[in-house]
């Protein structure tokens, strides 16, 4: 009976872990976008994954390349990962997840034509591919899944098909401290977190070329995002609370002995006297 329970147990923890891993890699390695989760409320990779999801509900992030592109498009339906907003998100990710011991402590750039490498991963560029913005309709559909874009993914872009992390993330900083953090305003129902820390960083020399986009007056909300662990740690306290009830119980029934009552019979036929016949005759010497 215990080693089934014990079994199942198990076998529910392992269906939950594998189920948590199955949501694509998502998780930073490291603090270097940290700037981007504090201000979105997600990390970057959890943003691209979102927007590709819109095309491909079965898209999720993969372990990128250490070499750039990490990722490229090659959904069937193209229209949310060719253009430069999506490009930019996915060197975002690629920066999240290669934040590793060892690594570039400027985090990783893009050179020249890699953004061609990320829009032709078979060959011929994908199609239709839009610069500085989206589609109108993938670009409602952010909008109606409250996908919170920043207004520098639109603005920052290079001709060449480079990208910088550090330019951006500079760029990024600065707009959210002159906006107050309202930098989704290409959703007007958009809002955001607010960023609480600040980045000392200075920026790369080349600047690419941006569009000035007026930020709203709209309030900001707060969002704090934990990690969510109580799944798990709810599983394992099951697990020994289960083991230590069951052998508990064990116990109890091993104390639980048969107490057999022996009784003493004392009507033994062996417990009376024999009786003794003597073979000689007792005489009266009283009489003659």
């Amino acid at each position: 009976m215990l080693p089934s329970f014990i079994r199942i147990i198990a076998t529910i923890l392992l269906v939950f872990l594998i189920d948590s891993a199955a949501a694509g890699n998502t998780t930073c390695a490291g603090n270097m976008t940290q700037w981007y989760t504090d201000a979105v409320g997600e990390t970057a990779c959890m943003t691209y994954q979102r927007l590709r999801q819109i095309c491909n509900t079965n898209y999720e992030v993969p372990n990128f390349r250490q070499n750039t592109p990490g990722d490229q498009c090659d959904d069937q339906l193209q229209s949310c990962c060719c253009n430069s907003i999506s490009w930019a998100l996915s060197m975002l990710c690629m920066n999240c997840q290669w934040d590793v011991d060892g690594g570039s402590v400027s985090g990783i750039d893009a050179g020249i034509g890699a953004y061609g490498m990320y829009r032709s991963p078979s060959g011929p560029f994908c199609g239709p591919g839009t610069n500085q913005s989206l589609p109108s309709d993938i670009q409602a559909a952010v909008c109606n899944k409250d996908i919170k874009l920043a207004n520098f993914l639109y603005e920052l872009f290079w001709n060449d098909g480079a990208w910088r992390v550090v330019y951006t993330m500079s760029t990024a900083v600065k707009d959210e401290a002159a906006t107050n953090n309202n930098m989704y305003t290409h959703c007007n129902s958009t809002t955001s977190s607010t960023l609480s820390s600040s980045t000392g960083i200075s920026t790369a020399s080349a600047a690419p070329s941006q569009t000035t986009t007026a930020a709203s007056a709209n309030s900001t909300q707060k969002i704090n995002i934990a990690l969510i662990i109580g799944p798990v740690i709810g599983g394992l306290i099951v697990l020994v609370a289960a083991v230590v009830i069951a052998r508990s119980c064990l116990r109890k029934r091993r104390q639980r002995l048969v107490r057999v009552s022996l009784d003493t019979d004392t009507d033994s036929p062996y417990a009376h006297a024999m009786a003794v016949v003597s073979p000689y005759t007792v005489t009266d010497s009283g009489e003659s």
